[in-house]
Protein backbone atom coordinates (compact mmCIF):
# COMPACT_ATOMS: atom_id res chain seq x y z
CA UNK A 1 0.00 0.00 0.00
CA UNK A 2 1.52 3.38 -0.88
CA UNK A 3 0.15 6.29 1.03
CA UNK A 4 1.35 10.19 0.44
CA UNK A 5 2.92 11.87 3.10
CA UNK A 6 3.40 15.20 4.05
CA UNK A 7 6.25 16.26 2.13
CA UNK A 8 5.89 13.61 -0.59
CA UNK A 9 6.88 10.89 1.71
CA UNK A 10 4.43 8.46 3.27
CA UNK A 11 1.05 8.56 5.49
CA UNK A 12 1.82 7.62 8.87
CA UNK A 13 -1.52 5.71 10.14
CA UNK A 14 -1.95 4.09 13.24
CA UNK A 15 -3.19 1.10 14.57
CA UNK A 16 -4.93 0.01 17.76
CA UNK A 17 -4.94 -3.82 18.49
CA UNK A 18 -8.04 -5.05 20.17
CA UNK A 19 -9.14 -8.08 22.50
CA UNK A 20 -6.69 -10.49 24.04
CA UNK A 21 -5.43 -13.38 21.94
CA UNK A 22 -7.21 -16.43 21.69
CA UNK A 23 -5.75 -19.78 22.46
CA UNK A 24 -7.92 -22.59 21.33
CA UNK A 25 -7.72 -23.95 17.74
CA UNK A 26 -4.74 -24.64 15.37
CA UNK A 27 -1.61 -22.40 15.06
CA UNK A 28 -1.75 -20.50 11.30
CA UNK A 29 0.50 -22.17 8.88
CA UNK A 30 2.70 -20.22 6.34
CA UNK A 31 1.11 -22.14 3.57
CA UNK A 32 -2.56 -21.19 4.03
CA UNK A 33 -5.47 -23.00 2.80
CA UNK A 34 -5.03 -25.86 0.78
CA UNK A 35 -8.69 -25.70 -0.30
CA UNK A 36 -8.02 -30.07 -1.24
CA UNK A 37 -12.20 -30.99 -0.75
CA UNK A 38 -14.23 -29.58 -3.73
CA UNK A 39 -16.99 -27.31 -2.39
CA UNK A 40 -19.61 -27.90 -5.57
CA UNK A 41 -21.85 -28.41 -3.05
CA UNK A 42 -22.02 -29.01 1.08
CA UNK A 43 -20.09 -31.73 2.49
CA UNK A 44 -19.42 -33.39 5.32
CA UNK A 45 -17.22 -35.63 6.67
CA UNK A 46 -18.35 -38.93 8.91
CA UNK A 47 -16.63 -39.74 11.69
CA UNK A 48 -14.19 -42.63 11.76
CA UNK A 49 -15.21 -44.28 14.99
CA UNK A 50 -18.30 -45.58 16.32
CA UNK A 51 -18.38 -42.59 18.95
CA UNK A 52 -20.11 -39.20 18.24
CA UNK A 53 -18.62 -36.42 17.10
CA UNK A 54 -17.87 -33.78 19.59
CA UNK A 55 -15.35 -31.23 17.90
CA UNK A 56 -14.54 -27.98 19.35
CA UNK A 57 -14.67 -24.17 18.98
CA UNK A 58 -12.80 -22.84 15.98
CA UNK A 59 -10.69 -19.77 17.91
CA UNK A 60 -11.51 -16.15 17.45
CA UNK A 61 -8.09 -15.09 16.11
CA UNK A 62 -6.09 -16.92 13.70
CA UNK A 63 -2.78 -15.66 15.70
CA UNK A 64 -1.36 -12.96 14.11
CA UNK A 65 1.11 -12.02 16.10
CA UNK A 66 -0.05 -8.10 16.62
CA UNK A 67 -3.34 -8.68 16.52
CA UNK A 68 -4.42 -11.96 18.04
CA UNK A 69 -7.84 -11.79 17.44
CA UNK A 70 -7.77 -10.51 13.70
CA UNK A 71 -9.25 -13.32 11.43
CA UNK A 72 -10.40 -17.13 12.70
CA UNK A 73 -8.92 -20.78 13.64
CA UNK A 74 -11.11 -24.23 12.85
CA UNK A 75 -11.23 -23.51 9.48
CA UNK A 76 -10.36 -22.73 5.91
CA UNK A 77 -12.91 -20.79 3.58
CA UNK A 78 -12.34 -21.69 -0.21
CA UNK A 79 -14.98 -19.57 -1.42
CA UNK A 80 -17.44 -16.89 -0.38
CA UNK A 81 -20.77 -16.26 -2.61
CA UNK A 82 -21.69 -12.44 -2.15
CA UNK A 83 -25.19 -11.30 -2.97
CA UNK A 84 -25.11 -7.67 -2.12
CA UNK A 85 -28.11 -5.13 -2.50
CA UNK A 86 -26.94 -1.39 -2.27
CA UNK A 87 -29.83 1.54 -1.97
CA UNK A 88 -27.64 4.13 -2.40
CA UNK A 89 -30.18 6.71 -1.11
CA UNK A 90 -30.03 5.81 2.47
CA UNK A 91 -26.61 3.78 1.93
CA UNK A 92 -28.02 0.41 3.77
CA UNK A 93 -26.61 -2.69 2.25
CA UNK A 94 -28.84 -5.79 2.04
CA UNK A 95 -26.40 -8.81 1.98
CA UNK A 96 -26.43 -12.48 1.66
CA UNK A 97 -23.06 -14.31 2.26
CA UNK A 98 -22.17 -18.30 1.72
CA UNK A 99 -19.07 -18.97 2.94
CA UNK A 100 -17.91 -21.96 1.72
CA UNK A 101 -14.88 -24.07 4.31
CA UNK A 102 -13.28 -26.96 5.45
CA UNK A 103 -13.14 -27.65 9.05
CA UNK A 104 -9.47 -27.76 10.63
CA UNK A 105 -9.91 -29.67 13.45
CA UNK A 106 -13.07 -31.31 14.54
CA UNK A 107 -15.30 -28.28 14.90
CA UNK A 108 -18.09 -27.77 16.79
CA UNK A 109 -18.28 -23.55 16.05
CA UNK A 110 -16.74 -21.09 14.18
CA UNK A 111 -16.22 -17.49 14.33
CA UNK A 112 -16.21 -14.87 11.39
CA UNK A 113 -15.54 -11.45 11.33
CA UNK A 114 -18.21 -8.75 10.93
CA UNK A 115 -18.68 -5.25 11.86
CA UNK A 116 -21.68 -3.19 12.67
CA UNK A 117 -24.16 -4.77 10.32
CA UNK A 118 -27.22 -7.15 12.06
CA UNK A 119 -27.53 -10.83 11.17
CA UNK A 120 -30.82 -11.65 10.38
CA UNK A 121 -30.31 -15.74 9.95
CA UNK A 122 -27.93 -18.24 9.87
CA UNK A 123 -27.81 -21.42 8.39
CA UNK A 124 -25.40 -23.97 7.99
CA UNK A 125 -25.62 -26.88 5.44
CA UNK A 126 -29.55 -26.02 4.95
CA UNK A 127 -30.30 -26.04 8.95
CA UNK A 128 -30.92 -23.16 10.87
CA UNK A 129 -27.72 -22.23 13.38
CA UNK A 130 -27.36 -20.90 16.59
CA UNK A 131 -25.07 -17.88 16.75
CA UNK A 132 -23.74 -14.94 18.96
CA UNK A 133 -22.23 -11.47 18.36
CA UNK A 134 -19.34 -10.05 20.19
CA UNK A 135 -17.81 -6.96 19.03
CA UNK A 136 -16.22 -8.26 15.54
CA UNK A 137 -16.94 -11.67 16.30
CA UNK A 138 -20.14 -13.56 14.69
CA UNK A 139 -19.83 -16.84 16.64
CA UNK A 140 -22.19 -19.66 14.55
CA UNK A 141 -23.02 -22.80 16.76
CA UNK A 142 -22.49 -25.47 14.40
CA UNK A 143 -25.84 -27.96 14.00
CA UNK A 144 -24.02 -31.11 13.39
CA UNK A 145 -19.67 -30.82 14.62
CA UNK A 146 -17.96 -31.38 11.05
CA UNK A 147 -14.81 -33.63 11.28
CA UNK A 148 -11.57 -32.60 10.57
CA UNK A 149 -10.80 -32.20 6.02
CA UNK A 150 -14.94 -31.76 6.37
CA UNK A 151 -16.60 -29.24 4.10
CA UNK A 152 -19.73 -27.15 5.41
CA UNK A 153 -21.60 -24.08 3.94
CA UNK A 154 -22.40 -21.56 6.38
CA UNK A 155 -25.19 -18.85 5.07
CA UNK A 156 -25.49 -15.65 6.70
CA UNK A 157 -28.36 -12.78 6.14
CA UNK A 158 -27.54 -9.89 7.14
CA UNK A 159 -28.41 -5.62 6.38
CA UNK A 160 -27.41 -2.45 7.56
CA UNK A 161 -26.04 0.94 6.63
CA UNK A 162 -22.00 -0.39 6.90
CA UNK A 163 -19.39 1.99 8.65
CA UNK A 164 -15.48 2.38 8.16
CA UNK A 165 -14.04 0.22 10.34
CA UNK A 166 -11.17 1.85 11.77
CA UNK A 167 -8.97 -0.38 14.02
CA UNK A 168 -6.01 -0.45 11.92
CA UNK A 169 -5.91 2.78 10.07
CA UNK A 170 -6.37 6.86 10.89
CA UNK A 171 -8.58 7.21 7.75
CA UNK A 172 -10.88 4.11 9.15
CA UNK A 173 -10.56 1.03 6.41
CA UNK A 174 -13.03 -0.71 5.04
CA UNK A 175 -16.56 0.55 3.18
CA UNK A 176 -16.36 4.18 2.52
CA UNK A 177 -19.70 6.31 1.82
CA UNK A 178 -19.63 9.54 -0.28
CA UNK A 179 -22.09 11.42 -2.69
CA UNK A 180 -23.34 8.72 -5.66
CA UNK A 181 -19.90 6.72 -4.48
CA UNK A 182 -19.20 3.70 -2.59
CA UNK A 183 -15.97 1.58 -2.83
CA UNK A 184 -13.87 -0.03 -0.27
CA UNK A 185 -10.23 0.51 1.34
CA UNK A 186 -9.86 -2.69 3.46
CA UNK A 187 -5.87 -3.35 4.63
CA UNK A 188 -5.57 -4.27 7.13
CA UNK A 189 -9.00 -5.91 8.55
CA UNK A 190 -11.69 -3.29 7.12
CA UNK A 191 -13.20 -6.58 4.95
CA UNK A 192 -15.62 -7.42 7.83
CA UNK A 193 -17.42 -3.99 7.52
CA UNK A 194 -19.09 -5.31 4.59
CA UNK A 195 -19.45 -9.08 4.38
CA UNK A 196 -18.72 -11.88 7.05
CA UNK A 197 -15.42 -13.42 6.66
CA UNK A 198 -12.33 -14.80 7.94
CA UNK A 199 -10.38 -11.04 7.70
CA UNK A 200 -5.96 -12.39 7.44
CA UNK A 201 -4.02 -13.07 5.07
CA UNK A 202 -3.73 -15.95 5.89
CA UNK A 203 -7.19 -17.53 4.65
CA UNK A 204 -7.20 -16.33 1.01
CA UNK A 205 -10.07 -17.92 -1.21
CA UNK A 206 -11.97 -16.99 -4.61
CA UNK A 207 -15.12 -14.84 -4.60
CA UNK A 208 -17.81 -14.57 -6.47
CA UNK A 209 -19.67 -11.22 -5.91
CA UNK A 210 -23.28 -10.64 -6.88
CA UNK A 211 -24.06 -6.64 -7.15
CA UNK A 212 -27.83 -5.28 -7.31
CA UNK A 213 -27.34 -1.06 -7.63
CA UNK A 214 -29.98 1.38 -8.53
CA UNK A 215 -29.91 2.40 -12.37
CA UNK A 216 -26.85 4.25 -13.37
CA UNK A 217 -24.43 3.44 -11.25
CA UNK A 218 -21.89 0.95 -12.66
CA UNK A 219 -19.67 -1.63 -10.26
CA UNK A 220 -16.27 -2.07 -10.58
CA UNK A 221 -14.18 -4.90 -8.22
CA UNK A 222 -11.01 -7.32 -9.25
CA UNK A 223 -12.93 -9.76 -10.50
CA UNK A 224 -13.96 -10.72 -14.07
CA UNK A 225 -17.15 -9.81 -15.19
CA UNK A 226 -19.85 -12.37 -15.99
CA UNK A 227 -23.00 -10.61 -16.07
CA UNK A 228 -25.55 -7.61 -16.41
CA UNK A 229 -22.68 -4.99 -16.55
CA UNK A 230 -24.31 -3.55 -19.88
CA UNK A 231 -28.09 -4.16 -18.51
CA UNK A 232 -29.33 -1.80 -15.54
CA UNK A 233 -32.17 -4.31 -14.92
CA UNK A 234 -30.56 -7.44 -13.76
CA UNK A 235 -27.71 -6.95 -11.08
CA UNK A 236 -23.65 -7.21 -12.22
CA UNK A 237 -22.26 -10.35 -11.60
CA UNK A 238 -18.47 -10.92 -10.65
CA UNK A 239 -15.85 -13.52 -10.38
CA UNK A 240 -12.64 -13.89 -8.79
CA UNK A 241 -10.98 -17.55 -9.57
CA UNK A 242 -7.69 -16.51 -7.92
CA UNK A 243 -7.36 -17.04 -4.62
CA UNK A 244 -7.57 -13.52 -3.03
CA UNK A 245 -7.19 -12.26 0.76
CA UNK A 246 -9.97 -11.02 1.46
CA UNK A 247 -8.34 -7.28 2.47
CA UNK A 248 -7.25 -7.56 -1.28
CA UNK A 249 -10.70 -7.35 -3.19
CA UNK A 250 -11.53 -3.87 -4.87
CA UNK A 251 -15.19 -2.86 -4.82
CA UNK A 252 -16.57 0.28 -5.76
CA UNK A 253 -19.84 1.60 -7.16
CA UNK A 254 -20.11 4.61 -8.76
CA UNK A 255 -19.86 6.25 -12.17
CA UNK A 256 -16.86 5.18 -13.95
CA UNK A 257 -15.31 5.47 -17.61
CA UNK A 258 -13.28 1.90 -18.51
CA UNK A 259 -10.00 2.46 -20.50
CA UNK A 260 -8.94 -0.73 -22.29
CA UNK A 261 -4.97 -0.43 -22.39
CA UNK A 262 -2.60 -2.14 -25.02
CA UNK A 263 -2.76 -5.71 -23.56
CA UNK A 264 1.26 -6.41 -21.98
CA UNK A 265 1.40 -9.96 -23.42
CA UNK A 266 -0.91 -11.93 -22.68
CA UNK A 267 -1.99 -8.99 -19.46
CA UNK A 268 -5.00 -7.52 -20.49
CA UNK A 269 -4.96 -3.85 -18.85
CA UNK A 270 -7.57 -1.78 -18.03
CA UNK A 271 -8.45 1.31 -15.93
CA UNK A 272 -11.85 2.47 -14.78
CA UNK A 273 -11.98 6.33 -13.75
CA UNK A 274 -14.06 9.29 -13.33
CA UNK A 275 -15.61 10.33 -16.17
CA UNK A 276 -14.19 14.05 -15.96
CA UNK A 277 -10.76 13.31 -15.16
CA UNK A 278 -7.99 15.09 -16.82
CA UNK A 279 -6.68 13.10 -19.04
CA UNK A 280 -2.86 14.08 -17.73
CA UNK A 281 -3.77 12.33 -14.62
CA UNK A 282 -4.29 8.90 -16.61
CA UNK A 283 -0.75 9.59 -17.97
CA UNK A 284 1.27 7.66 -15.55
CA UNK A 285 -0.77 4.42 -16.30
CA UNK A 286 0.68 4.44 -19.42
CA UNK A 287 3.84 2.90 -18.52
CA UNK A 288 2.09 -0.37 -17.07
CA UNK A 289 3.03 -2.43 -20.24
CA UNK A 290 6.36 -1.67 -19.79
CA UNK A 291 6.74 -1.80 -16.09
CA UNK A 292 5.28 -5.48 -16.70
CA UNK A 293 7.94 -6.42 -18.91
CA UNK A 294 10.42 -4.54 -16.40
CA UNK A 295 9.33 -6.56 -13.07
CA UNK A 296 8.65 -10.22 -14.67
CA UNK A 297 12.32 -9.72 -15.79
CA UNK A 298 13.55 -8.73 -12.24
CA UNK A 299 11.18 -11.08 -10.15
CA UNK A 300 9.80 -13.49 -12.06
CA UNK A 301 6.60 -14.01 -14.26
CA UNK A 302 4.06 -12.10 -13.49
CA UNK A 303 1.33 -13.99 -11.30
CA UNK A 304 -2.03 -13.03 -12.88
CA UNK A 305 -3.73 -12.96 -16.43
CA UNK A 306 -5.13 -9.46 -16.00
CA UNK A 307 -3.95 -5.91 -14.06
CA UNK A 308 -4.97 -2.71 -13.97
CA UNK A 309 -6.44 0.34 -12.16
CA UNK A 310 -9.93 1.98 -10.44
CA UNK A 311 -9.36 5.77 -9.67
CA UNK A 312 -11.35 6.63 -6.73
CA UNK A 313 -12.99 10.50 -7.01
CA UNK A 314 -12.62 11.33 -3.62
CA UNK A 315 -9.63 13.56 -2.31
CA UNK A 316 -9.70 12.23 1.18
CA UNK A 317 -8.44 8.99 0.33
CA UNK A 318 -4.10 10.15 0.19
CA UNK A 319 -3.72 6.49 -0.66
CA UNK A 320 -3.32 3.96 -2.99
CA UNK A 321 -3.93 -0.03 -2.12
CA UNK A 322 -2.32 -2.89 -3.99
CA UNK A 323 -6.10 -5.00 -4.62
CA UNK A 324 -5.55 -8.12 -6.39
CA UNK A 325 -5.11 -7.44 -10.32
CA UNK A 326 -7.02 -4.01 -9.42
CA UNK A 327 -4.90 -1.52 -7.64
CA UNK A 328 -7.18 1.32 -5.95
CA UNK A 329 -5.80 4.57 -6.09
CA UNK A 330 -7.35 7.75 -3.95
CA UNK A 331 -6.89 11.20 -6.21
CA UNK A 332 -4.53 12.23 -4.36
CA UNK A 333 -1.85 9.73 -4.77
CA UNK A 334 -2.00 10.23 -8.81
CA UNK A 335 0.31 13.32 -7.42
CA UNK A 336 3.09 10.53 -6.97
CA UNK A 337 3.01 9.77 -10.97
CA UNK A 338 4.97 6.34 -11.69
CA UNK A 339 6.40 5.97 -8.44
CA UNK A 340 3.08 4.86 -6.85
CA UNK A 341 1.71 3.00 -9.98
CA UNK A 342 5.21 0.80 -9.86
CA UNK A 343 4.52 0.51 -6.31
CA UNK A 344 1.41 -0.82 -6.02
CA UNK A 345 2.34 -2.97 -9.35
CA UNK A 346 5.23 -4.58 -7.50
CA UNK A 347 2.96 -5.82 -4.77
CA UNK A 348 0.81 -7.98 -7.18
CA UNK A 349 3.79 -9.76 -6.70
CA UNK A 350 5.02 -9.34 -3.39
CA UNK A 351 2.28 -8.98 -1.05
CA UNK A 352 -0.40 -10.43 -3.22
CA UNK A 353 1.09 -13.51 -4.71
CA UNK A 354 3.33 -13.73 -2.00
CA UNK A 355 0.94 -13.14 1.17
CA UNK A 356 2.39 -11.97 4.24
CA UNK A 357 1.61 -15.02 7.42
CA UNK A 358 1.60 -12.34 10.43
CA UNK A 359 0.82 -8.06 9.87
CA UNK A 360 3.98 -7.95 11.82
CA UNK A 361 5.99 -8.90 8.61
CA UNK A 362 4.37 -5.88 6.66
CA UNK A 363 8.03 -4.89 5.35
CA UNK A 364 8.36 -7.98 3.14
CA UNK A 365 5.10 -6.20 1.24
CA UNK A 366 6.46 -2.53 1.27
CA UNK A 367 9.85 -2.83 1.60
CA UNK A 368 9.89 -5.15 -1.73
CA UNK A 369 7.38 -2.55 -3.27
CA UNK A 370 9.39 0.18 -2.30
CA UNK A 371 12.59 -1.33 -4.04
CA UNK A 372 10.57 -1.82 -7.32
CA UNK A 373 9.77 1.66 -7.46
CA UNK A 374 12.90 2.79 -7.00
CA UNK A 375 14.62 0.34 -9.72
CA UNK A 376 11.77 1.51 -11.87
CA UNK A 377 13.01 5.27 -11.26
CA UNK A 378 16.38 3.94 -12.70
CA UNK A 379 15.15 2.83 -15.16
CA UNK A 380 13.28 5.65 -17.01
CA UNK A 381 15.60 8.29 -15.04
CA UNK A 382 18.68 7.02 -14.60
CA UNK A 383 20.88 5.64 -11.96
CA UNK A 384 21.71 9.48 -10.35
CA UNK A 385 17.81 9.08 -10.02
CA UNK A 386 17.87 5.97 -8.19
CA UNK A 387 21.23 7.09 -6.31
CA UNK A 388 19.38 10.47 -4.91
CA UNK A 389 16.05 8.25 -3.91
CA UNK A 390 18.24 6.26 -1.53
CA UNK A 391 20.26 9.05 -0.37
CA UNK A 392 17.03 11.24 0.91
CA UNK A 393 15.89 7.51 2.17
CA UNK A 394 18.75 7.19 4.42
CA UNK A 395 18.92 10.60 5.74
CA UNK A 396 15.64 10.12 6.87
CA UNK A 397 15.79 7.13 7.98
CA UNK A 398 18.99 7.74 9.40
CA UNK A 399 17.58 11.02 11.68
CA UNK A 400 20.30 13.17 9.29
CA UNK A 401 17.24 15.22 8.55
CA UNK A 402 16.53 16.80 11.97
CA UNK A 403 20.46 17.15 13.12
CA UNK A 404 20.97 20.61 15.37
CA UNK A 405 23.68 22.00 16.89
CA UNK A 406 23.35 19.94 19.57
CA UNK A 407 21.87 16.69 18.07
CA UNK A 408 22.96 14.22 15.43
CA UNK A 409 19.56 13.52 15.08
CA UNK A 410 19.54 9.57 15.44
CA UNK A 411 17.72 9.97 18.55
CA UNK A 412 14.80 11.13 16.54
CA UNK A 413 15.00 8.18 14.17
CA UNK A 414 15.00 6.01 16.44
CA UNK A 415 11.86 7.43 18.20
CA UNK A 416 10.29 7.92 14.75
CA UNK A 417 11.30 5.03 12.82
CA UNK A 418 11.21 1.19 14.59
CA UNK A 419 13.43 -1.66 12.83
CA UNK A 420 11.62 -2.45 9.63
CA UNK A 421 11.00 -6.24 10.61
CA UNK A 422 9.62 -4.76 14.18
CA UNK A 423 6.55 -2.74 13.34
CA UNK A 424 4.02 -2.03 16.50
CA UNK A 425 0.61 -2.98 16.38
CA UNK A 426 -0.51 0.84 16.93
CA UNK A 427 1.73 2.02 13.89
CA UNK A 428 1.54 -0.76 11.55
CA UNK A 429 2.01 1.62 8.33
CA UNK A 430 5.51 3.36 10.02
CA UNK A 431 7.25 4.64 6.59
CA UNK A 432 10.44 2.38 8.16
CA UNK A 433 8.71 -0.48 6.68
CA UNK A 434 8.56 1.32 3.33
CA UNK A 435 11.62 2.98 3.69
CA UNK A 436 14.12 1.00 5.67
CA UNK A 437 12.75 -2.04 3.60
CA UNK A 438 13.65 -0.89 0.74
CA UNK A 439 16.92 0.36 1.64
CA UNK A 440 17.82 -3.36 3.19
CA UNK A 441 17.02 -4.49 -0.31
CA UNK A 442 19.54 -1.74 -1.60
CA UNK A 443 21.55 -2.96 0.77
CA UNK A 444 21.90 -6.15 -0.46
CA UNK A 445 21.98 -5.72 -3.92
CA UNK A 446 24.50 -3.23 -3.58
CA UNK A 447 26.73 -6.59 -1.70
CA UNK A 448 25.76 -8.88 -4.25
CA UNK A 449 25.19 -7.29 -7.81
CA UNK A 450 22.43 -7.05 -10.32
CA UNK A 451 22.61 -10.80 -11.23
CA UNK A 452 22.87 -12.25 -7.35
CA UNK A 453 19.78 -9.99 -6.57
CA UNK A 454 17.68 -10.91 -9.59
CA UNK A 455 18.59 -14.91 -9.23
CA UNK A 456 17.35 -14.49 -5.68
CA UNK A 457 14.20 -12.53 -5.99
CA UNK A 458 13.36 -15.27 -8.84
CA UNK A 459 13.89 -17.68 -6.43
CA UNK A 460 12.81 -16.51 -3.12
CA UNK A 461 9.21 -15.38 -5.67
CA UNK A 462 9.20 -18.74 -7.12
CA UNK A 463 9.21 -20.46 -4.19
CA UNK A 464 6.70 -18.71 -2.09
CA UNK A 465 4.26 -17.75 -4.76
CA UNK A 466 0.86 -18.69 -3.49
CA UNK A 467 1.65 -18.96 0.01
CA UNK A 468 1.99 -16.95 3.15
CA UNK A 469 5.71 -16.10 4.19
CA UNK A 470 7.85 -14.41 7.19
CA UNK A 471 11.12 -12.37 7.18
CA UNK A 472 12.94 -15.70 8.67
CA UNK A 473 11.82 -17.67 5.18
CA UNK A 474 13.33 -14.61 3.62
CA UNK A 475 16.54 -14.50 5.42
CA UNK A 476 16.61 -18.68 5.23
CA UNK A 477 16.52 -18.21 1.43
CA UNK A 478 19.08 -15.23 1.56
CA UNK A 479 21.67 -17.55 3.22
CA UNK A 480 21.09 -20.51 1.24
CA UNK A 481 21.77 -18.82 -1.75
CA UNK A 482 23.87 -16.11 -1.05
CA UNK A 483 25.56 -16.73 2.25
CA UNK A 484 25.84 -16.31 5.81
CA UNK A 485 27.32 -12.41 5.11
CA UNK A 486 25.40 -11.40 2.85
CA UNK A 487 22.01 -12.79 5.08
CA UNK A 488 23.72 -10.76 8.12
CA UNK A 489 23.40 -7.60 6.15
CA UNK A 490 20.34 -7.91 5.43
CA UNK A 491 19.41 -8.95 8.95
CA UNK A 492 21.31 -5.76 10.48
CA UNK A 493 19.12 -3.08 8.21
CA UNK A 494 16.16 -4.97 9.54
CA UNK A 495 16.45 -5.44 13.25
CA UNK A 496 19.12 -2.61 14.22
CA UNK A 497 17.83 0.51 15.81
CA UNK A 498 19.58 2.48 12.74
CA UNK A 499 19.91 2.25 9.52
CA UNK A 500 23.96 0.59 9.41
CA UNK A 501 26.46 2.11 7.07
CA UNK A 502 25.83 1.68 3.60
CA UNK A 503 29.75 1.68 2.32
CA UNK A 504 28.94 1.56 -1.41
CA UNK A 505 27.44 4.54 -1.15
CA UNK A 506 28.96 6.64 1.09
CA UNK A 507 26.41 6.47 3.40
CA UNK A 508 26.88 6.68 7.53
CA UNK A 509 24.35 7.20 10.22
CA UNK A 510 25.30 10.36 12.20
CA UNK A 511 27.46 9.94 14.57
Amino acid sequence: MRRLPAAALLLVACVTSTGTPETSGPAPTAAGPSATVPLTTATTIAPTTTKPLVGRPGAAGIGDDLYPTLGNGGYEVARYELELTLDAITGSLDGRARVLAIATHDLSAFNLDLVGMEVDEVVVDGSPAEYDRDGRELTVTLPTPVGEGGGFEARVDYHGVPAPESSAVPFGGGWQARTNLFYVIDQPDGAASWFPVNDHPLDPATFRITLDVPAGYDTVTSGVPVSGQDDDSTPDVWEIPEETAPYLVALAIGEFTRLDQQPAGDVDLVVWHPPDLPVALLEPFGAHAGMLTFFSDRFGEYPFDRYGAVVIDDFELAAALETQTLSTFGLPALGLGEDVVAHELVHQWFGDAVRVASWSDIWLNEGFATFGQWLWREETAGPQAYDEAIADAYRLMSGAVFATSSSSGADEARRRFPPPAQPSADDLFNPSVYLRGGLALVALNDVVGDDAMRDLLHRWYGQARGTAVTTEDFLDVVETVLGSGPAAILASHLYDDLPPSMPERGLVPPA
